[in-house]
């Protein structure tokens, strides 16, 4: 909740003071809209990892954060973030400023603290005063399962081929969600009162849990991303089209009923 981001025209601001349509900086280097707040649990208790970088003598840590989201590591062989809780002292987080060094790593009960997620379209976000890149999206251990029974190699791999596969996954996931915040109607995209979880993201835990085949959710999301959206936005293109067209139709009609009158 007390995690900094970059706010464009407004400099460093607590996430817990960011609301939907805020410009964050993202891994591109660019500002992005919230498009939606899908977590917000305020005075609880909660498992927190706080990381320590090089270069930081305070008592403060660099970056705190649940064990399972994500944050971009250089000490990885390829560009996908992992969860905090498989990172140890001596790995590289990738910052705005280059990699820096874990020197000191703190996992411990926080109380009365909570937490709090935003989705940017890119699903990166800038966070903390020294510009470390995190992901937007937490792992799942729902998706262990899957994702480790196609490793043939010892834990290690496995827990690797797990961290690796979720941000195109969960990215994958929201892309009806962005899609109906962006460019339909955001009321879905803002928490119900009363509640910490959007109902979108319920939904899909619920479909995760009882499902049980993230493989086959990911082929339905990309029949919806591909088929469906694609046919949406078309049609939305086409109906903007058409109602220029009669804008400026009506707009010549007026003007020569006008030249008309005026003779």
């Amino acid at each position: 909740m007390d995690t900094t981001v970059l706010v464009k025209g407004a400099g460093l601001k607590y996430m817990k003071d960011v609301i939907i349509g805020d410009m964050v900086m993202t891994a591109s280097g660019e500002y992005q809209a919230i498009y939606t707040i899908d977590h917000l649990v305020r005075d609880k208790k909660a498992f927190m990892v706080q990381f320590f970088l090089s270069g930081n003598n305070s008592e403060k840590a660099s970056l705190k954060l649940t064990p399972n989201h994500m944050v971009f590591s250089s000490s990885v062989t390829n560009s996908n973030p992992i969860a905090a809780s498989s990172l140890r002292v001596g790995d590289f987080v990738q910052t705005l400023n280059g990699p820096k060094e874990i020197t000191k790593i703190i996992t411990n009960q926080q109380d009365d603290i909570g937490y709090i997620n935003m989705l940017t379209a890119g699903g990166t976000i800038i966070v903390g005063n020294e510009g470390i890149v995190g992901s937007t999206y937490a792992a799942n251990s729902l998706l262990a399962s899957t994702t480790t029974k196609y490793s043939t190699k010892d834990n290690a791999v496995a827990e690797s081929v797990w961290n690796h596969n979720q941000q195109n996954y969960f990215h994958e996931m929201v892309k009806p969600l962005k899609f109906f915040c962006l460019y339909v109607s955001s009321s879905i995209c803002e928490l119900p009162e009363g509640k910490e979880v959007i109902y979108y993201a319920q939904f899909g835990r619920n479909v995760l849990q009882y499902v049980n085949d993230p493989t086959l959710i990911m082929i339905s999301s990309y029949l919806f991303n591909t088929y469906i959206l694609n046919t949406v936005v078309e049609y939305r293109m086409a109906a903007a089209i058409f109602f220029l067209i009669v804008a400026a139709a009506r707009s010549k009609s007026n003007m020569s009923s006008k030249v008309t009158n005026s003779r």
